[in-house]
């Protein structure tokens, strides 16, 4: 949650939290106006997904995390791709 937030807020650096290099560099200053408002998480669900050969922002992504994101606004949903070690690669935010 405290990951997600520094990425709504666009803050300027990432290098204290836990993400691969290529998704820091995506995200670092970049307001997300998706994730803007929003007051929770709510985990839905995993899925590894090892041996896909699914890579984003330059690491291979293992697992993906599912979460509805709550606010006063519309339902969203939070996909959060990890790598094997841990370190989040990317998210997708998508409506219902």
């Amino acid at each position: 949650d405290t990951t997600m937030k520094a990425i709504a807020r666009g803050e300027i650096s990432l290098d204290s939290f836990p993400m691969a290099p290529g998704v820091k560099a995506r995200f670092a200053g970049v307001a997300l106006p998706e994730l803007a408002g929003y007051q929770g998480l709510s985990y839905i669900a995993a899925y590894d997904i090892v041996g896909r050969n699914i890579e984003r922002h330059g690491s291979k992504v293992s697992r993906v995390l599912y979460y509805r994101l709550t606010s006063s606004g519309a339902t969203k949903y939070l996909l959060v791709y990890l790598t094997a070690e841990g370190l989040l690669t990317d998210i997708d935010v998508v409506g219902e």
